[in-house]
């Protein structure tokens, strides 16, 4: 691990391009990005073939690792990834520094935690879908992210018989077509949880749907979209939510797989399947 000064760290900062910058406070905020999401958001292909894209990203990536503000995961952490041909990339201790130190506060030290692989696979899944909203927004003129923000930024505090209660949505989205702006808080579900651990989290969105508060400041509930992996999980999960609220709820959960995200975004959903 390299250590910097904070004269050192200024004297790298200034070498950084805008796109190092924007690169560097994406991956802090999204905590670890594949090799792949991180070139499909800052390296688009366009005029250059995906061979030149890929060498120009890969050169970057280096070349911030050799500032030692970036690092990659070994590509058998804990047994995730085993046979994965890219990297897992986090900001390190001296990036997150030299980012506090660009915003005018006081860098401190702060240890870069080795994740476990079930907290990996979901963290890696919650920046793919950041990535597809982004892409999918721009690949549309109509449509522009007006905002995405991750845990814990995104949470919730609401009260309940006198005590405060944390929602805790994976992800808060907004997206604007025209005059009209779309509200989410997403979660990702990577098959890990009981039946009766998405019912308590469905349960706080309704509690949290009752306080009224989100309406007060958009006008209307935001969409609590679950996006699954597998068709059988949707299912289950749509039934799950059914069979907890038995119609007794404002319908404003809505199952996907990310294959679906798109049409969501660009189409809206479709009202007889809320539930």
């Amino acid at each position: 691990m390299i250590r910097y000064t904070t004269l050192q760290l200024g004297q790298i900062e200034i070498r950084l391009t805008a796109r190092d910058r924007h690169m560097l406070k994406t991956l802090r905020l999204l905590r670890f990005m594949t090799t792949k999401q991180i070139r499909r958001l800052y390296y688009p292909e366009g005029e250059k073939s995906e061979k030149a894209v890929k060498s120009a990203s890969k050169r970057n990536l280096k070349r911030l690792q050799k500032y030692g503000l970036i690092d990659h995961l070994p590509k058998r952490l804990g047994g995730f990834g085993a046979g994965m041909k890219e990297y897992i990339w986090y900001v390190t201790e001296a990036g997150i520094r030299l980012l506090e130190l660009s915003n005018g506060t006081n860098p401190k030290r702060k240890r870069v935690l080795e994740p476990s692989p079930t907290f990996l696979r979901h963290t890696v899944a919650v920046a793919e879908t950041f990535v597809q909203i982004i892409e999918i927004c721009n690949a549309d003129p109509a449509v522009r992210v007006r905002t995405i923000d991750v845990e814990p930024s995104c949470w919730r505090g609401y009260q309940k018989n006198g005590k405060t209660i944390s929602l805790r949505p994976d992800m808060y989205a907004e997206t604007a077509t025209g005059e009209y702006n779309d509200h989410m808080f997403i979660e990702m579900d990577l098959a890990t949880e009981a039946p009766q651990t998405i019912a308590d989290k469905c349960r706080r969105y309704y509690e949290y749907y009752q306080t009224g508060k989100e309406q007060q400041v958009n006008g209307a509930f935001p969409l609590v979209l679950w996006i699954v992996q597998r068709e059988e999980r949707k299912d289950c999960i749509i039934q799950t939510i059914k069979d907890y609220f038995k119609g007794r709820y404002p319908h404003i959960f809505y199952v996907i797989t990310p294959e679906e995200l798109e049409h969501v975004i660009l189409d809206g959903v479709e009202k007889e399947k809320l539930c």
